[in-house]
């Protein structure tokens, strides 16, 4: 995690320089976000250190993009700099949901066990209205995980679709 946090401060002190329309600023930037969330969460393959880096890396995101929250991030903003507008001109929600679905589905899920946590960080920083515009995304995952014989999962599944109920615009 150090080592990313170095190379992640390297490019943010390159951006200046860098013109920020190449793909590997967008998957370095998503790549970051997935990051951020994969080692801050509290299970056995991140520790208390792994997790303060991991909120540098998402706040350092955050601070260079000039988002103010996560909300920011995720829709974009009037204040968000040029950088942020130019490889995310909607924020990065809807190119973060398309990468995960990708490998978040069905048959994979349980091969990938922080990426249930991912999932739940990012849905539960998604409210009404947007919720509406992204349940697309939200409700498969949202039932498979129900669908699960473990009781945590299903509970879980429970809870990611009492959410989505409640932030839908009625």
């Amino acid at each position: 995690m150090r080592g990313l946090l170095r190379f992640y401060q390297e490019i943010i002190k390159l951006s200046d320089t860098v013109t920020w329309k190449f793909d590997f600023h967008k998957a370095l930037a998503l790549d970051c976000i997935v990051l951020s969330q994969f080692f801050y969460s509290d299970h056995f393959w991140s520790d208390e250190h792994c997790s303060a880096i991991a909120y540098k890396i998402l706040n350092q995101l955050l601070n260079f993009f000039q988002c103010k929250n996560i909300s920011e991030l995720f829709f974009g903003g009037d204040n968000v700099n040029k950088a942020f507008t130019k490889l995310f001109p909607n924020g990065v929600l809807k190119l973060l949901l398309e990468e995960f679905v990708s490998i978040f589905n069905k048959n994979s899920w349980k091969n990938y066990p922080s990426y249930k946590d991912t999932f739940s960080w990012i849905l539960f920083n998604v409210k009404a209205p947007q919720m509406s515009d992204y349940v697309v995304y939200f409700l498969p995952p949202a039932l498979f995980i129900l669908d699960d014989w473990e009781l945590e999962n299903k509970v879980y599944g429970i809870k990611a679709l009492q959410h989505l109920m409640e932030n839908l615009v009625r």
